[in-house]
C-alpha cells in the first residue's frame, strides 16, 4: 500500500469535532441507499433474522503528523 492511496478528501463539516447528543447508526437496507438513523429508530426497524453489526472502535483524539519517506 501507498501513502496517496490513504489521503482523502472530506468535507469539513463531515467530521466530528465533539460528541453528537443523540447516538446515530448506519442503516443499510437490503434494497436502497445506506442512511443515518437513531438507535431507536433501528431498533423499530429490525425484524426476526436480521443482523446488526456493531463496531467498537474509537476516534483518537490526537493529531498525527507523517512525512513520506
Amino acid at each position: 500500500m501507498k501513502a496517496n492511496e490513504l489521503s482523502f478528501d472530506f468535507p469539513e463539516s463531515l467530521i466530528a469535532t465533539e460528541p453528537q447528543s443523540i447516538s446515530r447508526v448506519l442503516h443499510v437496507p437490503f434494497r436502497g441507499a445506506p442512511t443515518e438513523i437513531t438507535l431507536p429508530r433501528l431498533l423499530d426497524l429490525m425484524s426476526g433474522g436480521d443482523v446488526l453489526v456493531v463496531n467498537s472502535t474509537k476516534v483518537l483524539k490526537k493529531a498525527d503528523f507523517w512525512t513520506p519517506a
